[in-house]
């Protein structure tokens, strides 16, 4: 027997290429030099038996490059290797708030495109016109996302030697400028807040806890309080590690400290973002956060502090990073007690 398929068996027997999905159904998958090897069934012992036999019959006494030019005629469908991808390789490596965005990219746009089309029958023109798509619908921003998930399938796909080179790898990469941030004022910063109210909006007290703590949207999943800080698991990441911080709850947050249950919190990104162009026209969810940074320093909070509670980083050329990151909570439940304010200047 050839050794890469000797090594490869003797990886397959210690578990290192099997999954048991949430049905409890094992999953043997392999790739050996092109050719795809698969096995499936509710008891590990079966599944493992009937992998080795997939093979066996596969492969006979061929050498490994017959076995290459024999690639398995139906192929593996994009759909197929891209759930693969998803959960052995991005899972385990990602926060859960990008796993679930990932999976909605596939789902609402991916797979309705290339879910059933063999992987190897995928070339650069057809995603370069699927990606050209999106952009001349003026949706560049989700054009980009597209183009780096696929990109990042495919050159796991060449590297697991499903395909012989990456079809996305000459694409152009799509373009996308974010519109810079615009605080709401404080007369549509309260008619937000109470057109929310009046009209028993759902996430109403998920834009506010945004509003009164300059959280993303994303982070509300995380969110948790003790009744004087809310803390929060930090949507970006410091060389790869999840951190968290601490937000005191300020006058302006206190009236709704109450309702801060996770099911006033657990409303998907999609859902919010569209929250606050439904009340204020010209103003986008994002937009609270940068409220909350302009409502804290007009209140008189000092710049570094109102960093640290939004999960900014530093600016190294003021203060240094000890400095930062070590004002006495004291100090800071002081600072927060002077953001409280009137629709009115």
């Amino acid at each position: 027997m050839p050794q890469e398929l000797q090594e490869r068996l003797n990886e397959a027997r210690r578990g290192r290429w099997i999954r048991q999905k949430a049905n409890g159904i094992y999953e043997i998958r392999m790739s050996i030099s092109g050719v795809q090897f698969y096995a499936s069934a509710k008891d590990l012992a079966v599944a493992k038996r009937k992998f080795l036999d997939a093979v066996r019959c596969e492969t006979g006494g061929e050498t490994m490059p017959i076995m290459a030019k024999k690639r398995i005629a139906s192929g593996v469908t994009f759909g197929e290797f891209a759930d693969r991808w998803l959960t052995v390789t991005k899972k385990p490596r990602v926060k859960e708030i990008t796993y679930e965005e990932i999976s909605l990219q596939l789902k609402n746009h991916l797979l309705p495109r290339f879910g059933e089309v063999p992987i190897t029958d995928i070339h650069t023109m057809e995603i370069d016109e699927f990606i050209n798509s999106y952009i001349e619908r003026g949706q560049a921003r989700t054009a980009l996302k597209l183009y780096v998930t696929l990109k990042d399938i495919f050159n796991c796909a060449t590297l697991d030697e499903v395909i012989k080179r990456n079809p996305a790898e000459k694409i152009q990469k799509p373009t996308y400028e974010a519109k810079s941030g615009a605080a709401l004022s404080r007369e549509e910063e309260f008619e937000l807040v109470n057109k929310l109210f009046e009209n028993n909006d759902p996430c109403r007290y998920a834009i506010v806890f945004i509003l009164y703590t300059g959280m993303r949207r994303s982070e509300l999943k995380s969110a948790s309080t003790d009744g004087v800080w809310i803390t929060v698991s930090c949507a970006k990441t410091r060389k790869g590690k999840e951190r968290t911080r601490k937000v005191p709850i300020t006058p302006m947050l206190r009236p709704y400290i109450e309702h801060f249950t996770k099911e006033n919190l657990c409303f998907t990104d999609d859902r919010l973002s569209r929250v606050v162009p439904k009340y204020l026209e010209g103003h986008t969810t994002h937009h609270l956060r940068h409220t909350f940074i302009t409502r804290a320093q007009e209140c008189g909070v000092s710049k570094e502090i109102v960093k640290l509670w939004v999960g900014h980083s530093a600016n190294k050329r003021d203060m240094t990073e000890s400095v930062y990151t070590h004002f006495s909570e004291e100090f800071q439940l002081s600072e927060a007690t002077k953001i409280s304010y009137e629709p009115q200047v």
